[in-house]
């Protein structure tokens, strides 16, 4: 038997400029990606790596989803942009969302999606 939940993954962490995981889905459980939203908190442009890596994996081009993707400075606001590219990309069990900035502090994440958790 199997349930079924929906909540948010992660939320609230810095990016850096080093690959960070977001989200790593749990043993025994199939995630389906939902919304990831990146906000510029800086005044200045920001760009951002997405990588979905296989469990044991390590970030690099072959698991890229979005390569620089670039959020601009949001002045006085914080600008926001919703990746729509990770939507519906499953994550079996050890397999992870990864991230990195250009430049540390300036983007925050926040991931929803849906897990599937089978008994053992």
């Amino acid at each position: 038997m199997a349930y079924f939940r929906y909540r948010c993954l992660f939320e609230g962490a810095l990016l850096t400029t080093s690959a960070t995981v977001l989200y790593t889905a749990p043993a025994n459980t199939r995630t389906l990606l939902g919304k990831l939203t990146l906000t510029n908190i800086s005044g200045s442009s920001a760009s951002v790596t997405i990588y979905i890596v296989p469990r044991g994996g390590t970030p690099g081009t072959s698991n890229e989803i979005w390569k620089t993707l670039t959020i601009p400075a949001g002045g006085n606001n914080t600008e926001c942009r919703d990746v729509t590219e990770i939507v519906n990309h499953v994550l079996e069990a050890g397999d992870s969302l990864q991230a990195l900035a250009s430049a540390n502090s300036a983007i925050t994440a926040r991931l929803s999606g849906a897990e599937t958790i089978f008994n053992q």
